[in-house]
């Protein structure tokens, strides 16, 4: 039996519409939380700190300020952590619930 190990302190919800606006362009959200957020991109480096602003597809104006550490790679997907303000947490629990500041769980894998 194997145990996966889960990074992740709280649960990820699916891109619910948001997008990472950055250096004039937009990029797919494909999953994020209060501490962190995976999307579509190219050209970063694990450990780039960097900013951007979170935003909805269909209001680019409806956004917040944030600057994410890159933690991984995976193909074009970067996966960043959030240094986390009061507005970002507002913000992303707003866009996507309150289940974005639950728990993670690591699942057993056999």
């Amino acid at each position: 039996m194997r145990q996966t190990i889960e990074r992740r302190q709280v649960r990820r919800q699916n891109g619910q519409g948001l997008v990472i606006l950055m250096d004039g362009q937009v990029h797919t959200v494909v999953d994020v939380s209060v501490n962190g957020v995976s999307f579509q991109g190219r050209g970063l480096t694990v450990g780039q700190t960097i900013s951007v602003r979170l935003a909805r597809l269909v209001d680019l104006n409806d956004a917040v300020e944030a600057k994410v550490t890159v933690k991984g790679l995976t193909g074009s997907v970067v996966h960043g952590e959030f240094h986390g303000t009061l507005s970002l947490m507002r913000y992303v629990v707003a866009k996507i619930g309150p289940d974005a500041a639950l728990p993670a769980v690591a699942l057993e894998v056999r």
